[in-house]
């Protein structure tokens, strides 16, 4: 899971919040990831306070090598609920490859903002290479939810093809999709050379839609997965890791 696995860490935050004590973590967390999962939907009208743990990947790999990761810095957070921000427990929100680390989210969500979206993350992993230092970036998404006051999440009803996640992934990831109504879809895999390797058909529901997909036969490297509605395509492109 290597590096990836640290784009869960912040999925829905945003820099300017000071808050006057730093959140403390819940050093009983082992695995890499976010904690609590599934991340605290927010709600419209209602300020939105939580405290995340953030595990950190202890090493990745580089040019075929596994390495120890010496520390890891939140870059930029993209297509975050407009006045959400974050405090990390950390200045600099840089830790240690391996550590663990508090993240406080607050922001106050209005009716516009209610329904589900993938907030992009960038981060950057220091390693030392052959007495180097060596940057790498990596860029995921995570799902955050804002429902309405009755805990409904009404995401807009229209076709979407969400990036699957994790991604780069290994054994497993989950495939997202939104669509308008009642309807059967297909999910295909496709590789560079254009050659379908897997197709799965869904029978989908309005709104939010998930399918795990386990990789059992499939070769590391890219490529690409299609939504196909009616006559409608929506194509991705994806990652199988080492």
């Amino acid at each position: 899971m290597k590096l990836i696995l640290l784009i869960l860490a912040i999925a829905i935050i945003s820099p300017g919040f000071v808050q006057a004590q730093p959140c403390q973590p819940d050093t009983t967390k082992k695995e890499v990831g976010i904690y609590p999962k599934p991340v605290i939907p927010a709600t419209v009208g209602q300020m939105y306070d939580e405290n995340l743990t953030l595990r950190f990947p202890k090493d990745t790999t580089y040019m075929g090598n596994d390495i120890e990761i010496d520390s890891i810095t939140i870059v930029k957070v993209d297509r975050l609920p407009q006045g959400f921000s974050y405090t990390c427990n950390i200045p600099g929100c840089t830790y240690p490859g391996g550590g663990v680390g508090c993240v406080n989210v607050q922001g106050l969500p209005d009716a516009s903002m209610q329904g589900s979206r993938y907030v992009l993350v960038t981060v950057r992993g220091y390693v030392t290479l052959f007495g180097n230092v060596v940057t790498m970036s990596s860029v995921d998404s995570i799902e955050f939810i804002i429902q309405n006051p009755d805990g409904i999440n009404e995401d807009v009803q229209t076709l979407k093809l969400l990036q699957n996640y994790p991604n780069p992934f290994k054994t497993s990831t989950i495939f997202s999709f939104m669509l308008p109504d009642y309807n059967q879809v297909s999910l295909s895999i496709f590789n560079l050379v254009g050659r379908e390797v897997f197709r799965q058909y869904i029978q989908g529901n309005p709104g939010l839609n998930k399918v795990e997909f386990k990789n059992e036969d499939l070769t590391p490297g890219m490529y690409f997965y299609r939504l196909k509605y009616g006559d409608e395509e929506l194509t991705r492109r994806m990652t199988i890791s080492r």
